[in-house]
C-alpha cells in the first residue's frame, strides 16, 4: 500500500494505491519433465532459473520450483511475497492465502509470448497445505518407481497442486515461483 499525492489543475489529494509490482511471480515451464529425471529439489531449482531466466530475463530474479520431496515441505522451501502473479501477464493467481481452498485466478504457461491455462498437469509431491506428501514424490524426484503427486494449473481450487497421482516415469509440467 502506498500513498500518493495527485494533483490536478489545483486541486491535491492523497490517494491509497496497491500494486502488484512487489508481489512473487509464477509460470508453469514450457517443457516437461520426468519426476524420475529432475535430480531432487536442487534439479527442479535449476530447471526453473534456467526457464526464468530464459522467457523472463529482465529483472533478474531468483527462481524455484514450487515443489516438496520426501523431507522438505513446500511452504518451508520457498518465500511467497502477495499478490502472487504470473509472470506473463501480470494476472493475479491470489492476493492472500497460496494454500487456501480458492484462487483468484490460474497459474499459467508463459513461454515465448504464450499465456495460456489449461490441459496439463504439473508435480507438486504436496499436500494443499503446502506439506510434503512423502509417498508422492518419486523418492525424492530421482526414481522412476511409484507415483508422484501432481496438480492442475487451471483449477481454482485444491486440485492446482493435489490433483492426482501420476507415474515417475511420466512427464509434467514444473510450477516455478520467484524468491
Amino acid at each position: 500500500l502506498h500513498d500518493i499525492v495527485v494533483t490536478v489543475g489545483t486541486t491535491t489529494d492523497t490517494w491509497s494505491v496497491t500494486t502488484k509490482a512487489g508481489g512473487s511471480r509464477f509460470f508453469v515451464t514450457a517443457s516437461t519433465y520426468q519426476g524420475s529425471a529432475l535430480a531432487g529439489l536442487a534439479g527442479a531449482d535449476i530447471i526453473c532459473q534456467t526457464e526464468g531466466d530464459l522467457h523472463y530475463p529482465v529483472p533478474v530474479r531468483t527462481w524455484k520450483a514450487v515443489l516438496s520431496d520426501q523431507t522438505t515441505n513446500l511452504k518451508d522451501r520457498i518465500t511467497l511475497v502477495y499478490p502472487l502473479v504470473n509472470a506473463c501477464d501480470d494476472s493475479v493467481i491470489e492476493v492472500d492465502r497460496l494454500y487456501s481452498s480458492t484462487h483468484d485466478g490460474a497459474i499459467k504457461r508463459g513461454d515465448a509470448g504464450d499465456c495460456s491455462v489449461g490441459g496439463y498437469w504439473a508435480w507438486a509431491g504436496s499436500f494443499s497445505d503446502g506439506s510434503k506428501y512423502a509417498s508422492l514424490t518419486c523418492t525424492n524426484w530421482s526414481s522412476g518407481t511409484g507415483s508422484g503427486r501432481a496438480g492442475t494449473p487451471d483449477q481454482l481450487d485444491s486440485n492446482w497442486i493435489t490433483y492426482t497421482n501420476r507415474s515417475c516415469t511420466e512427464s509434467r509440467y514444473l510450477y516455478c515461483v520467484s524468491q
